[in-house]
């Protein structure tokens, strides 16, 4: 039996615990070190993975509605033939670049939710993305996003951040405003050199840079000193978790790797599997303002999205971990 929408939309949001981490350096980042350290903890929790498509995509020629006459007569130049799209229902169909999605909606593993949206719609990209962002319909500059709510509402237990941005793009506002901090991440080596990792240090030496960090006694509880051997202790135990998710998840086959949103969607993989109790991955592909060559930038386009996204539930079933996790794409 299909799921309703509502059902649909419940799958995504149960989740595990997660862990508060305010704009201070509080006392439990020794014990957060402590547990990257130790290695993944039980995974089992539900994970929602969010890909937004920057600048706006034409859902029209992307869940095409082929037998509308409207349709057609208002898009004289950009409507799709019917005879290229893959096939939904009577009505509907894929574009034709979205093979990747064709096979995962074969599979019972897609599902379109369609006609979402707000009254009154906004024709500014800036006000209606913070609408989208926020779910208020009159955001201002401190109007936390709707992810970042969802994280403040959720116990803090464990050792790993409760949401990770995997782009090098700016934080989105979904993910902005809360009390709990999400870093932004566009590869693991990326994530080395920010931190002043130095190359080929492996998780054992990590690991003895950690312990003697953690066994000095230098400063009291509020020094600068402590900020300083606080936040090396995180780094370095961090650095040690994500060395050892590169180790176990580099066998990773089947991604378009030439895609960047299928590196993306690979390293988000490698940390699902590697046991991380991170419940929310956000990224994002750019480029969908396509107000000029429409249909091949947007073709290309659609084709990085479903082949990408195909590639990623394929290693997730493969692992047997897809069914906890959620994608949402808007």
């Amino acid at each position: 039996m299909q799921p309703t929408r509502r059902e649909f939309l419940r799958l995504g949001l149960g989740g595990s615990a997660l862990l508060a981490c305010g704009a201070t350096v509080p006392t439990f980042l020794a014990r957060s070190a402590a547990a990257l350290a130790d290695g993944p903890a039980r995974p089992g929790g539900r994970v929602l993975v969010v890909l937004q498509l920057d600048g706006g995509n034409d859902g029209l020629n992307t869940v095409v509605p082929h037998r509308d006459d409207v349709y057609r007569r208002l898009r004289p130049r950009v409507a799709l033939p019917a005879q290229g799209l893959h096939r939904l229902n009577d009505d509907l169909g894929l574009h034709p670049s979205l093979v990747g999605l064709m096979r995962l909606q074969e599979n019972r593993q897609l599902a379109v939710v369609q006609n979402v949206g707000y009254p009154n719609p906004n024709r500014s990209h800036f006000e209606s993305m913070a609408i989208w962002h926020t779910a208020r319909l009159r955001p201002d500059r401190g109007t936390p996003g709707w992810l970042a709510r969802g994280l403040d509402q959720r116990a803090a237990v464990g050792g790993d951040v409760p949401a990770l941005h995997v782009s090098e793009a700016l934080l989105p506002q979904a993910l902005h405003g809360g009390q709990r901090h999400v870093p932004s991440l566009a590869n693991l080596e990326q994530f080395r050199r920010r931190l002043g990792i130095p190359e080929g240090g492996g998780a054992a030496e990590q690991r003895t840079a950690l312990d003697q960090v953690g066994n000095r006694q230098g400063g009291t509880d509020d020094s600068l000193l402590q900020f300083v051997e606080r936040s090396t202790l995180i780094t370095y135990a961090s650095s040690a978790r994500l060395e050892e998710v590169m180790r176990q998840g580099g066998g990773a086959t089947g991604y378009p790797e030439f895609y960047g949103l299928a590196r993306r969607l690979r390293l988000v993989a490698q940390l699902i599997k590697a046991g991380l109790q991170t419940s929310i991955y956000y990224t994002q592909i750019g480029g969908f303002d396509t107000h000029a060559n429409q249909l091949n930038a947007h073709a290309n386009l659609l084709r990085e999205v479903g082949d990408s996204l195909r590639a990623f539930l394929e290693d997730l079933q493969r692992a047997s971990e897809a069914d906890r996790v959620l994608v949402l794409a808007f």
